[in-house]
């Protein structure tokens, strides 16, 4: 894994600059730092050996005329069997990396060479023949990708904190965006928290050519069902993992897989010790608190598949890890989830170079309550609308510990604003008493207009909605910064687009059936899991947030405030009154709102 960066200017380019911009990613490749300037183009790579651990394979990389470059961060898993068809046709290597053979496929084939890549990925191309730049992201989003222009030059990075190095950046915040992380917990679709800072979306190609962007989709979801007989689907499914996994583990370093013991990621570590004719490595964290504790469910699998297990346990009140990983993030990024996957990161660093997780399965397969949750709504939604809306009028004076009481306020609401309510920290009513400057919630129309076009079933638009958002723009970038920080790779073998792909053209019952979210999956998984596996547990990896916004970040949030411009003191105040008398639990309302205001603190003057 590796860290890109790159500039056009239309001055001359300092290398000096250009090699800081490649040194701020050291921690995505501490093996090697290097730059390449030609004419008013930079490249900058900093790399994590994987594949060919020798110098040959450093980066930028050439052809043999120079005439084509690449920076390249990823992994390419088939592309052993691309490389003898280029042998074949006459291309010299002059290493046996994935990259080089990415840098072949594009001058044999030129933008037809997308349709052979399979793995992940964020390229960068510079061909000199033609005068322009071509980057390029993979399907699913794995890997980042972020790019700044402003009419005089064009930046690009794996990180932000890279584009910043460079003189001159426009560090203007974008409200929206603000908005919007208020509203997620991330900042989703191509926006940053930065105005000129812009993210390049999953499945595209960005042109940069006369200083112009062109930006165009290269891939999409399937829309048509072909899956609906379920032994057909689950032999079809279970070929897809094995050669997903298998294809995974290629690797010249060690490599691992993260346990956190629940459904995907104990079904990823059975079938790649299944491929592999040595134990596993496995790594899992446990806590001192005992009701975040999993740690039982992962070393049962761990027995199971006789893998060499790691463990960690992390005193969460002696963690200090929050304002590390608000540098690594370089924007508001309020999934506290970031902790622990930064600390099981930190473990699995200490034996191995790659590992592999489970993230994906709840997006492909329906694995979220929320479905659950909004399938009940629609269910409820064949109620006339007035008595609906009197049921939910009436919910204003239920008891605020009635389980209910939310579903019944909602209950009004049309689907999608249902949905947002179900998934939003806070609503666009309580947005107004939070920020100071009134934006003009863009990002919702889009929001809702996506949701709408993502499929014709309820579970489809809800699942295709949180593959193109939730999915890469929070889970992904979670587990790429956490890892990255560690210069650890890690590999999501249940995101191959060809199993993305079958996913999408599954039924919906083969998703929920009998209440039963992800059952396909869940039926190929019992051929491999204990017999004794919880199939029925959803916890995912979760921290004392109520705990210490009552104590050891009480004091913070009110410290921070004072050199606040954007949030009401006073909402604020309420808010952390309120949670810590114990009249509400506020946390994941003061959560994002803690980490909003560390970013901002670091910062500092650079946010106008």
């Amino acid at each position: 894994m590796c860290g890109i960066c790159g500039v056009i200017d239309k001055n001359r380019i300092n290398p000096t600059i250009l090699l800081n911009m490649a040194a701020s990613l050291k921690h995505r490749g501490p093996d090697s730092v290097n730059i390449q300037i030609v004419d008013n183009v930079g490249l900058g790579h900093a790399r994590l050996r994987i594949l060919d651990l020798s110098e040959s394979a450093n980066q930028p990389m050439s052809n043999e005329d120079d005439s084509i470059w690449l920076v390249y961060n990823g992994e390419y898993y088939t592309f052993r069997e691309y490389r003898e068809v280029l042998l074949n046709k006459g291309h010299k290597f002059k290493s046996n990396t994935d990259s080089e053979v990415i840098l072949h496929l594009y001058e044999e084939y030129g933008m037809d060479f997308v349709s052979c890549l399979r793995g992940m990925f964020a390229i960068a191309i510079l061909d000199l023949r033609k005068d322009k730049l071509i980057l390029l992201r993979d399907r699913v989003g794995i890997k980042p990708l972020f790019y700044y222009h402003d009419g005089s030059k064009f930046l690009f990075a794996s990180e932000i904190k890279a584009i910043m190095q460079y003189p001159g950046i426009i560090r203007n915040m974008d409200l929206e965006s603000l908005r919007t992380y208020f509203s997620l917990g991330y900042i989703p679709g191509e926006n940053s928290i930065y105005d000129k800072i812009k993210k390049l979306p999953p499945a595209h190609v960005l042109t940069f050519h006369e200083h112009n962007v062109e930006i165009k989709r290269y891939w999409s979801l399937p829309d048509t069902i072909i899956f609906k007989e379920e032994n057909s689907a689950r032999e079809e499914l279970e070929s897809l993992l094995l050669e997903s996994v298998k294809m995974q583990m290629i690797s010249d370093v060690p490599l691992g897989v993260l346990l956190s013991g629940g459904l995907d990621s104990s079904l990823v570590a059975s079938i790649m010790a299944s491929q592999s004719d040595r134990p596993i490595k496995t790594f899992s964290i446990s806590f001192n608190e005992e009701k975040y504790n999993e740690i039982e469910h992962a070393r049962n699998v761990a027995r199971h598949i006789q893998s060499e297990h790691f463990e960690y346990k992390v005193d969460l009140e002696k963690s200090e890890i929050i304002e590390d990983l608000v540098y690594y993030y370089d924007e508001p990024f309020a999934d506290s989830s970031a902790i622990p996957t930064y600390y099981v990161s930190k473990l699995a660093k200490k034996e191995v170079t790659v590992v592999l997780s489970g993230d994906g399965g709840d997006e492909l397969f329906a694995g979220y309550n929320w479905y659950d949750w909004m399938l009940k709504y629609a269910a409820f939604n064949r109620i006339p609308q007035n008595v609906r809306r009197l049921l939910s009028d009436m919910s204003n004076s239920i008891p605020l510990h009635f389980k209910g009481k939310h579903f019944i306020g909602v209950l009004k609401l049309e689907e999608f604003d249902t949905f947002f309510e179900r998934t939003s920290l806070f609503s666009n009513s309580e947005l107004k008493l939070l920020l100071k400057n009134e934006c003009s919630g863009n990002f919702y129309q889009q929001y809702k207009s996506n949701y709408y076009n993502s499929g014709d079933s309820l579970l489809k638009r809800l699942t295709r909605t949180d593959f193109s958002y939730y999915l890469p723009d929070d889970v992904l970038t979670k587990v790429d910064r956490a890892s990255m920080a560690n210069s650890l790779e890690a590999r999501v073998p249940l995101l191959d687009h060809k199993i993305c792909e079958f996913a999408f053209s599954l039924c919906d019952s083969l998703k929920i059936k009998d209440i039963q979210r992800k059952y396909l999956l869940k039926q190929v998984a019992r051929k491999w899991l204990p017999p004794d596996f919880n199939f029925t547990r959803k916890q995912g990896f979760s921290i004392p947030q109520s705990e210490w916004l009552k104590s050891r970040y009480h004091d913070k949030i009110l410290d921070l405030l004072s050199n606040d411009n954007f949030l009401n003191r006073s909402y604020v105040g309420k808010l952390l009154k309120d949670h810590r008398a114990g009249t509400r639990n506020n946390s994941k309302k003061l959560w994002p709102i803690l980490i909003f205001l560390i970013w901002q603190k670091n910062a500092g003057s650079s946010i106008l």
